[in-house]
């Protein structure tokens, strides 16, 4: 009997952890905002975004140029190079840090090209029809794993160079009909996880988390819709997808990518938008734990100055470094616990 007891106090413990771990979040303050950088020139619209080293850099798709900050926001070095030839790009996309090298998906010229950690040219080669506008992945063996918007292929992976070497994925279903017309229906963030050496993809119109094998085996898929961080936005997403404003990005997720062992979401949610715009909320779900999602942190406009509509962000030390679509800005905060 007092065994008995014992294991139920330690399931109470537990249950009650797990409650408090899902309200876990952070406090974050607002230091620097850049819109103008230090050569003059100006922010525009940033797609992708990544930290190393105390080091940010970013594609800014609308001004066709690649940028790499510090953590105060001084320019380390800017490619500006538009145009076809090597080394240049037009509207710069996604982009992964690998190997000290940077790949850089240029959605203009249907390539991938490929640069030093400082910003010189190495090579490139082609991708065809995969999509830039969806975060791309890359093995430690340099196998490259491509989104496609094909349905009969929806994640494409090709060598170094660009050879095809096999496709692997089936179209995702949920909310189908609007996804069609979308054109998202079979698109997919796509990340490596180093540590498990699996493929990590995550829809990019419904709340479908999915983890495959380097060979294209389906090993796990959550459907994070019933999660009590999400059922408010996904009842309001699943009802008003149609009806979302023009300015929204009609994506589930705004970004997605692998920190810590744990997938980080950004959510721009527009369920709690109350006039004054959505609420920006970071939440993330352990790759060893039961897939039950944490926030992270919250940017509310209600607590701001201005409306904000973050499109990525990077988290470096203690501080969050965030791109605003609305405003065209980079934005810098410190974290800190709640208490």
């Amino acid at each position: 009997m007092k065994k008995l007891i014992q294991i139920i106090l330690v399931v109470i413990c537990f249950l009650v952890s797990c409650g408090e771990e899902k309200k876990k979040s952070s406090v974050i303050i607002p230091f620097n905002d850049i819109a103008k950088f230090t050569d003059s020139t100006y922010c525009g619209k940033v797609y992708s975004m990544a930290g190393k080293e105390n080091k940010i850099y970013f594609s800014d798709f609308s001004n066709h140029r690649f940028i790499c900050l510090n953590l105060e926001g001084d320019l380390i070095y800017s490619l500006d190079t538009k145009g076809r030839g090597p080394g240049e790009f037009n509207y710069p996309g996604y982009f992964e840090i690998k190997h000290d090298s940077i790949y850089l998906f240029d959605m203009g010229n249907h390539r991938i090209n490929i640069y030093t950690i400082s910003g010189n040219y190495k090579r490139e080669f082609p991708v065809k029809n995969y999509s830039g506008s969806s975060r791309f992945a890359i093995d430690d063996d340099d196998r490259f794993y491509f989104s496609s918007a094909n349905s009969k292929e929806p994640v494409v992976v090709t060598d170094r160079h660009g050879n095809k070497l096999f496709s692997f994925g089936q179209p995702i279903k949920r909310y189908r009909d609007t996804q069609f017309q979308l054109n998202h229906n079979s698109e997919r963030h796509l990340m490596y996880d180093e540590i498990n050496a699996r493929i990590i993809a995550v829809s990019k119109t419904t709340p479908i988390v999915e983890i495959y094998s380097l060979q294209g085996k389906l090993l796990k898929e959550n459907d994070l819709s019933k999660d009590v961080l999400l059922k408010e936005y996904d009842d309001f997403v699943s009802s008003d997808y149609k009806n979302l404003p023009n300015n929204a990005s009609k994506l589930y997720f705004a970004s997605v990518r692998i920190e810590n062992n744990e997938i980080q979401l950004l959510l721009n949610d527009l369920s709690k938008d109350d006039g004054r715009g959505a609420v920006n909320r970071l939440l993330s779900l352990s790759l060893d734990k039961q897939p039950n999602l944490i926030e992270r942190f919250v940017l509310d406009p209600a607590e701001t100055d201005e409306m904000i509509w973050v499109t990525d962000l990077v988290m470096l030390e203690d501080k969050i470094i965030a791109s605003d679509g609305l405003n065209q800005k980079i934005l810098f905060y410190k974290v800190t616990n709640k208490k």
